[in-house]
């Protein structure tokens, strides 16, 4: 059955239950809830949702700040440019800011492709759910049809107890041999032996539902069996495998992923191309620095120098007042604050030549894209062959579940009359357990086609897009 059958049986099991009960929409979310494979692929969500938000913020400029304590000796005084003979300490602050003004697209192509990476996503956790919703509902037909299997076992014992009664009865009175009794007791043993068997397989049934859930096996809880009208389904006699196929292959989620995977790689291609445009880029910086040798001016000294002239060939000595600036070592904070320094430009960056590294990545762009294409193409052919199965399937179902009627009549016409007979003598046990076991498998066949032909109607109906309501 095609995965989208989950979809069907969510809406057809889901009808009120008590604590004890659980419809099949309640364990597939449980199924999903507890499911590990799920977990994994939110994560995978959750990290696009990440790539998105870093791709959005590198259109908005970035911010660096810094600082550096050194020790320096016979080297230049950053703060005055003068070579210094001493050792001294020197610490600095700088902040500076860049915003990427064009790169050939690169930027929206990849927030255009974190935001498909997104719905990738999506579409990804949706067909793991779909494809454990499909195991739980298996494993949940499984548990029905094992019931019924049991229940049919169950009234088998107490029919084959109730013939024991009325073959002692006759011993009893003298109108059967002792030894009549003996095949049936011993059918009587084989069929308590299919009860047990019966039984350990609707607990390996129930077992594997509880496994799907991620539930202990301790849990025990009643499944509820929904009334379906046989009659009232969809014909798949009636319909076309092309018209299904048109009008539902665009709303499936392989179509849509495959979809976004071509949109990807179209994307990705964009991004490769950027690489062969220009860059161009704005950034600006400010800092300032402070040196252990900083000096200030503090104050001046008047000072008379001496200088000698010569006057009518007479050397004679004649005093000049000089200001002579007096320094004092300058503040940390007065340093910070005078020294600052900032500056601002543009930017841009050709690329010529990258050893071919560009034009590689461009031509593994264009074969990924072919790949998504040819994925397409295989998911929409694999999607037409499965609606053509999906139909014939439904009608073969339609056609083995009228034909398992008529068998459980036709048997059911013969137990009777083997009944009559043996109760009359004329039929020994032997006649009378071949005609039961005929009439029991009939049973078992008619339930099991009625389930397969059930189902496979909900597929079609599912892609025809109809509401499924019982």
């Amino acid at each position: 059955m095609r995965k989208y059958l989950l979809f069907v049986l969510i809406l057809s099991f889901g009808i009120l239950a008590n604590a004890q009960t659980k419809t099949l929409r309640e364990c597939v979310d449980i199924a999903w809830e507890r499911n590990i494979n799920i977990k994994q692929t939110e994560l995978n969500k959750w990290n696009s949702e990440i790539d998105l938000s870093q791709a959005k913020a590198s259109r908005y400029p970035n911010l660096n700040a810094g600082s550096s304590l050194n020790l320096s000796g016979r080297s230049v005084d950053p703060t005055n440019n003068q070579f210094a003979t001493s050792s001294f300490f020197t610490n600095n602050y700088n902040l500076s800011s860049n915003v990427l003004l064009y790169r050939g697209g690169q930027v929206i192509n990849s927030i255009k492709r974190a935001q498909q990476s997104r719905q990738a996503s999506e579409f990804q956790i949706e067909t793991i759910k779909q494809d454990i919703a499909l195991q739980v509902a298996n494993a949940y037909l499984n548990v029905l049809f094992s019931q019924e299997n049991l229940g049919v076992a169950d009234k088998r014992i107490e029919a084959t107890q109730e013939q024991v009664k009325q073959v002692e009865l006759l011993i009893e009175r003298g109108l059967r041999p002792k030894n009549a009794i003996y095949e049936l007791r011993a059918t009587l043993s084989a069929d308590e032996q299919n009860v047990v068997s019966a039984q350990g397989n609707l607990d390996l049934a129930f077992l594997q539902l509880l496994q799907l859930m991620n539930l202990s096996p301790s849990e025990r809880f009643d499944l509820v069996i929904p009334e379906i009208a046989v009659e009232a389904l969809t014909d798949p006699f009636g319909l076309d495998p092309n018209t299904i196929y048109k009008q539902s292959w665009t709303k499936q989620p392989d179509y849509k992923n495959a979809a976004i995977q071509t949109e990807i790689a179209e994307t990705d291609k964009k991004i490769a191309e950027a690489a062969l445009k220009p860059t161009i880029a704005f950034g600006g910086s400010v800092g300032t620095n402070y040196s252990s040798l900083g000096r200030t001016v503090d104050g001046v000294e008047n000072v008379v120098i001496d200088q000698t002239i010569i006057v009518d060939g007479t050397e004679q000595t004649v005093g000049f007042v000089q200001q002579i600036p007096r320094f004092a070592d300058q503040a940390y904070l007065d340093q910070v604050t005078d020294n600052v320094t900032y500056g601002y430009g543009l930017s841009l960056q050709v690329p010529i030549y990258n050893n071919r590294t560009t034009k590689s990545a461009i031509e593994r762009a264009e074969l990924g894209k072919k790949s998504t294409e040819y994925g397409m193409q295989l998911a929409e052919i694999q999607f037409r062959n499965e609606i053509q199965q999906v139909v014939l399937q439904a009608r073969n179902a339609k056609k083995q579940y009228e034909a398992s009627i008529k068998s459980v009549e036709a048997s059911k016409q013969a137990l009777d009359n083997i009944k009559l007979s043996f109760e009359a003598g004329a039929s020994n046990s032997y006649d009378l357990t071949f005609a039961t076991n005929a009439y029991d498998t009939a049973l078992i066949q008619r339930a099991l086609a009625k389930y397969d032909y059930v189902f496979r109607v909900m597929v079609i109906d599912f892609y025809l897009g109809r509401s499924i309501n019982f």
